[in-house]
């Protein structure tokens, strides 16, 4: 990637006579390790054309793989077997056009893209993660530390990989605080709701969610926001009910992901 990136930009700074970075940042890749998300990446891939309102169709679109696979002909360099045999296992209809939008179905929705751009792009710091993936991918250590540090004045704290949705988050836990009321005496102010806490935890560490994000959804300084995902962290170790009612609606949210 770097020689093809470089080689480009050279070609393209010389053919227009202008100088500087072409690329916004540095070039980033992570492993996918579940079958869930290898097929939401193939969604992702194949809705990027019907999302810029270049296609009708991702099959229509000459430079997605999709219209290579319903070909009888494909490009040696491109594979398949996978593919094939998800279409084989899950599609159903006649052609393989039917069977690769059956197994892959379209949907060009703002949240599901918005959802897989953070997984795209957002990484895990090590100590946070249980597999060995994060950010060795991104250059030197000096490099690295450097991205947290930037993130770190930017933010006020580390970057989280999403798992959910944000509106998705935000839905299920509107729907449990009709359900089960206010959560009272968690706080040493007694008539302090927690449900603003819980919610600024979730949107935090289970959609990735910055302290900025929360704030523009909640209509709360970044400060306020912070504190908030501090208490729901203090929360977690203190207040058994609490961590159950968390730890259901994180069960709900990663189920309706799994689903879609």
């Amino acid at each position: 990637m770097r020689r093809i990136q470089n080689g480009y930009a050279r070609w393209f700074n010389r053919s227009r006579r202008r100088d500087g970075p072409l690329f916004k940042g540095r070039f980033l890749s992570r492993d996918i390790r579940s079958l869930e998300y290898r097929r939401n990446v193939v969604v992702y891939i194949h809705d990027n054309a019907i999302a810029a309102g270049l296609a009708a169709d991702p099959a229509e679109y000459a430079w997605s793989s999709a219209g290579q696979l319903v070909r009888e002909r494909r490009p040696p360099w491109l594979a398949t077997a996978w593919i094939e045999d998800e279409c084989s296992r899950r599609a159903k209809g006649e052609g393989f056009g039917d069977r690769l939008l059956s197994a892959f179905p379209c949907r060009v929705d703002a949240d599901f893209r918005r959802h897989m751009e953070k997984q795209l792009h957002q990484r895990l710091p090590k100590d946070l993660e249980e597999d060995e993936v994060p950010l060795r991918f991104a250059g030197s250590p000096k490099v690295v530390r450097w991205m947290f540090r930037k993130a770190k004045l930017a933010d006020g704290t580390k970057p989280f990989r999403p798992v959910s949705p944000a509106n998705r988050v935000e839905r299920l836990v509107a729907a449990a605080r009709e359900r089960v009321g206010p959560l009272l005496g968690l706080f040493k102010r007694r008539a302090k709701d927690a449900w603003a806490t819980l919610r600024a935890g979730l949107l935090r560490l289970f959609a990735g969610c910055t302290l900025r994000e929360i704030g523009l959804r909640a209509d709360r300084h970044t400060s306020t926001c912070c504190r908030d995902v501090q208490d729901h962290l203090r929360l977690l170790r203190a207040a058994p009910g609490y961590e159950r009612l968390a730890a259901e609606l994180c069960a709900q949210s990663g189920a309706a992901a799994r689903a879609a």
